[in-house]
């Protein structure tokens, strides 16, 4: 009887000190911190500028270089963008991890805007993700300026279906606005003035516009209006005023009915 209750007491024992052990290790890694998304986007970000400081660098060494090199000696090109490819991969595995959270947006943001350079593939799927799941995400105002260029990486009309979903679905007018804008862009630049396609542009960029203040995209609307409208061709040019080198003020009517030549310039 004896002998068969020592092994059945041993195994009671090593489960014991098994379970022991386990609920050790739950409760040491319970205690270990947990990085939360916006730690873990921080220290990208941090490794991200330590590598623009590098490079930068690096440009500027081989500037130096460059400019005291010998008539004919080649020299290492310069790089035009900062090693943001070798980051694509860690930001896409980050939005992975916090697929369809709002905690997903931020690394999608900086592979659309700062990655696409390096992977354009990278950058348009992340577009495409930012656009289906998180449109209605205020954080999407930090690109909304980049916009218009959908028309440019997308078929018009995956372009057009992305524009529309952000101009119904976002909360944030300024997004509405530039997806309203990116739509609009061509036939306020191209469209005869006048014409019913320019003025349907004029008339719903304007209302898009309503409470929205955005120096960037007020001015380029005015690019697409104002400019053209009083500098097109054929228009009568405004009232130039200034002083000539003499210190005479002068305006551009004084010389009306003459060939005037007018010379832009300035000095920064």
């Amino acid at each position: 009887m004896q002998a068969r209750l020592i092994p059945t007491l041993l195994l009671a024992m090593l489960f014991a000190a098994g379970s022991r052990s386990l609920v050790a290790q739950d409760a040491a890694e319970a205690q270990e911190p947990q990085v939360t998304p916006s730690e873990h986007f921080d220290a990208l970000e941090e490794e991200v500028a330590a590598a623009e400081d590098a490079w930068r660098e690096e440009q500027r060494v081989l500037v130096e270089k460059a400019e005291q090199a010998e008539p004919g000696e080649s020299m290492p090109a310069l790089s035009m963008m900062p090693p943001y490819g070798k980051f694509v991969p860690r930001f896409l595995a980050a939005a992975e991890d916090y697929a369809g959270s709002e905690d997903a947006v931020p690394f999608l943001i900086w592979i659309a805007s700062r990655g696409i350079g390096a992977d354009q593939e990278a950058g348009k799927q992340a577009i495409m993700t930012l656009v289906e799941n998180h449109a209605k995400s205020p954080s999407l105002a930090q690109i909304s300026y980049s916009l218009p260029q959908l028309l440019n990486l997308f078929s018009a009309e995956e372009a057009l279906g992305m524009l529309g979903k952000l101009q119904r679905e976002s909360p944030v007018a300024s997004v509405r606005a530039w997806a309203v804008f990116a739509r609009v862009a061509d036939p306020l630049a191209k469209a005869p003035l006048g014409s019913d396609l320019h003025e349907a542009a004029k008339k719903e960029i304007r209302a898009a516009m309503q409470g929205v203040d955005d120096p960037y995209l007020k001015g380029q609307i005015a690019q697409g209006i104002e400019v053209r409208e009083k500098f097109s061709t054929g228009m009568v040019a405004p009232d130039i005023e200034g002083v000539d080198l003499d210190g005479q003020s002068f305006k551009l009517s004084n010389y009306r009915g003459q060939v005037i030549f007018l010379d832009f310039w300035g000095d920064w």
